[in-house]
């Protein structure tokens, strides 16, 4: 269980910050104001499986898909299909990304970027929604990604904290057992 807690616990972390964050936010049904979305749980998603195999990644981002869609309360699976795309794309593109800052931030900011678009598409296309392109840009995905500049930032934070204590006890653990040896 602590293993589960250690590998799973930022996502679990982000989708409570959603949880938080999305009672916030301005949101709209009817595009008629300002919709922003955040992301902490997607961002923690794509940053707890990258280094997993595909078919774990996909896996899991089936049933992060499926608790967005039980969330909203919505019938279309365009939120899995949508999630488990991005995430089969950050699985090509996730050896071009290397383990800094500054490269996970840009991963996680196109591929916020683009699930944000994914969704409008397949909205668009299967008729769920009818808005236009610039109406979208406007009143949803400026803002949305301006919010989540911020939201990914938090969350590299957040896991570079966490991966720092890790690595900061093993240190300590090979210290304690080099001493040993020489004693």
């Amino acid at each position: 269980m602590k293993q589960f807690l250690k590998r799973y616990g930022l996502f679990f972390l982000g989708i409570i910050f959603d949880f938080f964050a999305s009672g916030l936010l301005p949101s709209s049904f009817g595009y008629d104001g300002f919709i922003v979305v955040p992301y902490f749980g997607f961002a923690a998603l794509i940053l707890v499986t990258r280094k997993l195999d595909l078919v774990r990644k996909l896996v899991i981002s089936f049933l992060y898909g499926v608790f967005i869609e039980m969330q909203l309360f919505d019938t279309s699976f365009v939120p899995i299909i949508s999630i488990m795309l991005i995430a089969f794309l950050a699985h090509l593109v996730q050896d071009i990304f290397s383990n800094t800052f500054l490269e996970k931030g840009i991963l996680l900011f196109f591929a916020i970027s683009l699930l944000e678009i994914t969704i409008y598409v397949i909205s668009t296309v299967i008729n769920k929604i009818s808005i236009g392109f610039v109406s979208y840009l406007t009143y949803q995905f400026i803002l949305t990604m301006i919010f989540n500049i911020v939201v990914i930032f938090i969350m590299l934070l957040i896991e570079s904290l966490f991966i720092d204590r890790q690595i900061q006890k093993q240190r300590i653990k090979k210290k304690r057992e080099h001493i040993s040896l020489l004693e």
